[in-house]
C-alpha cells in the first residue's frame, strides 16, 4: 500500500511526544530508546499502540514481557490444538460406563456397545486417564498465560476476559469430571467441549476477528431473517388453505395435499422448500394433480429462494466486510503511529547536524533494533548474516540510511526470508571442461532459451495421459491380460527413463539451488527419481513388482500436468489467486469449524448411542430406508457428517429431523436442532466464508498485484551475495496481506484523514 510519509508518520507526532527520547540518566530504571522502539515495532506488527504503557516499563518488565511472548507463541496454539484433539479422541460420554480402567486402551466398538450395531468413526479412543492428563497440562498452562497477560495488557479487554472465563470454567469442569471418574461415576455431560471451542476462537487472532464479525452482524441479519420467516409463514398459510380441499390421491397414488394437511405441516413443508433441501420432492404431489399449482411454487421460490436467501447473503457480506474494514483501519492506523514513534526514538539528524536536518535511521541503529526484536519469537528473526540484506531492501534510495518513509515498511520487510543461492552449475564450478563442451551449450540452449526440453516433457506427458486412460479402460472393462500388463509395464518403464533423462538434462545446465527454489521442481524431482527407482527395481529379473504399483506412480507423476495448466495465461492468474487465498482463509474456516463443533458437541452428548441397528424407535423411518444411519452423532468425528450434509444440500433433511424426533422422544427435537444449525451454520457462517472468498478473490484478481514482482525487493543489493551467487527473497501471503489488499483504498483514506486531524 503506497502512502506518502506525511500520511504514514505524522499520525504518530502527537503521541510520540509522550515517550522519552533522551537516553535514560540512570541505567536500569527506564528502558533505552532501542528497547522502547523495539517494543513499539513488536506491537505495531499486531496493530497495537500504547506509548503511555511502554513509557512506564522498566528493563526488568521488558525481560518479563519477552519471556511471556516467547511462552505463548506458539505454545498457546499448541495447547488449544491438543484440547481440540481431545474432542476427537476422548471416549464419548455415553460409552464411559464401559471403560475398564483409567489407562486401559480399548477398541471403540467394545467400549461403545449399543443394543445393535452402531456406526462409529473407527477411532481407538484414548484412555480417559490420558485425556484427563492432557487436559490438566493444557488448561494449567493456558491459565498461567492468562495471569501473565493481565500484567502486560494496558486494560483487560474483551478477548482476555473471554480467555479467563473459558479457562476458569474449563478448570472447574475438569476438576468435577476428574473426581467423578476417580469415584467410578460416568458423567455423560461436560462443559469442556464448549470451552475448547471458545478457547479456539479467542486464541487464534484470525478466528477471533471473524467470530466477532459474525456476532456483530447478527442484528442486521435478524432484520432480513424476520422478513424471510414472514414470507415462509405467509406462503405456508396460503398453501394450507389452498390445498385443504384437495384430499384425494393424484395419478401417482399420493395424496394431493401431502405435506400441507394442517397449518403446522404446511409451515414445515414450506420451510423445507425455502431451504431447497426438499425441492422438488415436496411439490410433486400437488403439481402432479394440477399443473397450475406450479405458479404458486414458482412465486414461492422467487420470493424465498431467489430474493430472501440472496438478500441474507448480501447482508452478511456487507456487515462482515464493514466490520473487518473497520478493524483493519484501526490496526494500520495504530501501526502507523507505532512506527512513527519508533522512528523518532531511533533517528538522528543527517550528518550529525541539528536544527532542520532530516532525520534518518543508521545501519547501526537498525542493527540494534533487530537485535532487540530478535528476542521475541513472534517477530521474524534477522540473523547477522542477513542484516545487510534486510537493510538494503528498506533502503530504497541506496543512501546508506533509512528515511522516515522507508522505515514504515519495516513490519512488512521483517516478514521476508532471504536465501543465498548459487548461479553457476556444478559443471561450471568443478568441471569446466564439461561446461565448455559444445553438447553442454546445446543442452543449455534448449533448456533455457528454446525450452525444447520442457516442451518435450509436456508433450510426452499428454501422450502418457492418453495411454493411462486407455489402460484404465482396459482395466475397468476387465479385458486386460497378463501379456497386456507386461506391455504396459514396459511402456511405463520407458516413460520413467525419458522423464529421468529430461530431469538430468535440466539439472546439468541449471544450478541446483535455482532449480530447488520452485515447489513444482521439488515435486517433479522427487516423483521422477522415485518413479525411476521403482522402474529399475521392476525391470530386475529377481524382483517382483506389480505393474499396478508402477501405474500408480505414473498417475502421481501426471499431476505435473496440473502445474502446466496453472502456468497457462488463461489459468495462471486464477491459480495464483487461489494459492494466495487458501492459507489466508484461516479465520473464516475457523469460525465454520468452531460453530460446527458446538452443535456437534451438543448432539453427541444428547443423541450419542441412540442411533443403531434394531432401535425400535427408528423402525419404518425414511432415515433407515435411505441408509442414513451412517450419518449420526455417536462420536465427535461422526457428528460432522450430518452437519456437512446440510451445508452442501442447503437445508435440513426430513430424514434427519424424523430420526432425532424418534430417538429424543418428543416431536420437534430434530426441527429445533437442525433449523438452528441451518440459521447459524449455513445462513451466517457459510455466507461469511462466501463473503471472504468474494472480497479476497476480487482484491487479488489484478495482474499487477498478483503476478508482478514485489516492488519492495527492487532495492535489494545483490553485492552482498558474492561472486557466483544471488540473493532471493520470499514471503507467503498472510491473512493480513489479503485484507490489506481488500481494503487498500479505505485504509489509505483513513490514514490521510488522521493526518488532516493531526495537522
Amino acid at each position: 500500500m503506497e502512502l506518502s510519509e506525511s500520511s504514514r508518520l505524522t499520525t504518530g507526532e502527537a503521541s510520540v511526544s509522550q515517550l522519552t527520547i533522551e537516553q535514560p540518566s540512570e541505567v536500569g530504571e527506564t528502558l533505552s530508546n532501542v528497547e522502547k522502539a523495539a517494543w513499539l515495532v513488536e506491537e505495531a506488527m499486531v496493530g497495537k499502540f500504547d506509548p503511555e504503557g511502554i513509557e512506564k516499563q522498566t528493563p526488568l518488565r521488558r525481560n518479563l514481557y519477552v519471556r511471556f511472548e516467547n511462552m505463548q507463541y506458539p505454545e498457546r496454539a499448541i495447547c488449544v490444538f491438543l484440547l481440540m484433539l481431545v474432542s476427537f479422541t476422548e471416549i464419548p460420554g455415553w460409552c464411559l460406563a464401559n471403560r475398564k480402567g483409567l489407562f486401559v486402551w480399548q477398541n471403540g466398538h467394545r467400549i461403545c456397545e449399543a443394543p445393535g450395531h452402531a456406526y462409529l468413526s473407527g477411532t481407538d479412543y484414548f484412555p480417559v486417564g490420558l485425556t484427563i492428563l492432557v487436559e490438566i497440562a493444557c488448561v494449567a498452562y493456558l491459565a498461567f498465560l492468562a495471569v501473565l497477560e493481565t500484567e502486560f495488557e494496558p486494560k483487560v479487554g474483551l478477548k482476555l476476559k473471554f480467555r479467563i472465563g473459558f479457562v476458569g470454567t474449563y478448570a472447574i469442569d475438569l476438576a468435577w469430571f476428574t473426581l467423578a471418574i476417580l469415584f467410578g461415576a460416568s458423567p455423560w455431560f461436560r462443559v469442556a467441549p464448549y470451552c475448547r471451542v471458545g478457547l479456539l476462537c479467542v486464541s487464534i487472532d484470525a478466528v477471533y476477528t471473524s467470530m466477532r464479525a459474525c456476532v456483530l452482524l447478527v442484528p442486521a441479519f435478524l432484520n432480513v431473517l424476520g422478513l424471510f420467516v414472514l414470507a415462509v409463514v405467509f406462503f405456508g398459510w396460503l398453501a394450507a388453505i389452498t390445498f385443504d380441499d384437495y384430499r384425494y390421491e393424484n395419478h401417482s397414488g399420493v395424496m394431493v395435499n401431502e405435506g400441507f394437511e394442517t397449518f403446522s405441516d404446511a409451515m414445515y413443508t414450506t420451510f423445507g422448500l425455502a431451504t431447497t433441501a426438499t425441492w422438488p420432492d415436496a411439490t410433486l404431489p400437488a403439481y402432479t394433480a394440477r399443473r397450475f399449482f406450479g405458479i404458486f411454487f414458482f412465486l414461492f421460490a422467487m420470493v424465498t429462494v431467489f430474493l430472501f436467501l440472496n438478500l441474507l447473503l448480501a447482508v452478511v457480506y456487507n456487515e462482515y466486510s464493514a466490520f473487518v474494514k473497520h478493524r483493519y483501519k484501526e490496526i494500520y492506523s495504530n501501526r502507523a503511529k507505532g512506527l512513527a514513534a519508533a522512528f523518532k526514538l531511533l533517528a538522528t539528524p543527517t550528518g550529525g547536524g541539528g536544527g532542520g536536518a532530516a532525520k534518518v535511521v543508521t545501519r547501526e541503529s537498525f542493527a540494534a533494533l533487530v537485535e532487540e526484536t530478535n528476542k521475541v519469537e513472534r517477530v521474524p528473526t534477522v540473523t547477522p548474516g542477513t542484516l545487510g540484506w534486510f537493510f538494503s531492501v528498506m533502503d530504497d534510495d541506496s543512501s546508506g540510511t533509512i528515511s522516515a518513509q522507508e522505515f514504515y515498511d519495516v513490519c512488512d520487510i521483517l516478514q521476508y526470508s532471504f536465501k543465498r543461492v548459487a548461479t553457476r552449475t556444478y559443471a561450471e564450478l568443478y568441471h569446466p571442461e564439461i561446461a565448455a563442451h559444445p553438447w553442454y551449450h546445446f543442452i543449455a540452449h534448449h533448456v533455457h532459451e528454446t525450452r525444447l526440453v520442457q516442451k518435450s516433457v509436456m508433450g510426452v506427458l499428454v501422450f502418457n495421459v492418453f495411454l493411462v486412460l486407455v489402460q484404465s479402460y482396459q482395466d475397468l472393462a476387465n479385458t486386460e491380460s497378463h501379456m497386456d500388463e507386461m506391455i504396459w509395464g514396459t511402456v511405463e518403464f520407458f516413460f520413467s527413463i525419458f522423464y529421468f533423462a529430461a530431469l538430468a538434462a535440466q539439472l546439468l545446465v541449471t544450478p541446483f539451488d535455482e532449480f530447488w527454489l520452485s515447489p513444482t521442481n521439488r515435486f517433479d524431482l522427487t516423483v521422477t527419481v522415485l518413479l525411476f527407482v521403482v522402474a529399475l527395481y521392476w525391470i530386475c529379473p529377481w524382483t517382483n513388482v506389480s505393474t499396478q504399483i508402477l501405474h500408480y506412480f505414473t498417475i502421481v507423476r501426471l499431476l505435473r500436468l496440473v502445474n502446466f495448466l496453472v502456468n497457462l495465461d488463461n489459468f495462471k492468474l486464477i491459480g495464483t489467486c487461489i494459492v494466495n487465498i487458501v492459507p489466508a482463509s484461516l479465520g473464516v474456516v475457523g469460525v465454520v469449524f468452531a460453530s460446527a463443533s458446538l452443535w456437534n458437541s451438543f448432539a453427541v452428548q444428547c443423541f450419542g448411542g441412540l442411533i443403531y441397528d434394531g432401535n425400535p424407535d427408528l423402525e419404518d423411518t425414511d432415515y433407515l430406508d435411505a441408509h442414513f444411519d451412517i450419518l449420526n452423532f455417536n462420536d465427535f468425528s461422526m457428528g460432522f457428517g450430518p452437519l456437512l450434509a446440510m451445508i452442501v444440500a442447503g437445508g435440513p433433511f426430513d430424514e434427519f429431523n424424523q430420526a432425532l424426533d424418534r430417538v429424543a422422544g418428543f416431536k420437534g427435537a430434530g426441527v429445533v436442532y437442525f433449523t438452528s444449525w441451518f440459521v447459524v451454520g449455513v445462513l451466517i457462517m457459510v455466507n461469511v466464508f462466501s463473503a471472504f472468498v468474494i472480497d479476497a478473490f476480487l482484491s487479488q484478481y489484478d495482474d499487477d498485484a498478483v503476478l508482478n514482482e514485489d516492488e519492495d525487493l527492487a532495492s535489494l543489493d545483490q553485492s552482498f551475495a558474492g561472486e557466483g551467487f544471488r540473493i532471493v527473497a520470499s514471503r507467503s501471503k498472510t491473512t493480513d496481506d489479503i485484507y490489506k489488499d481488500m481494503f487498500e483504498d479505505d485504509l489509505k483514506e483513513a490514514q490521510e484523514e488522521e493526518v488532516l486531524l493531526e495537522d
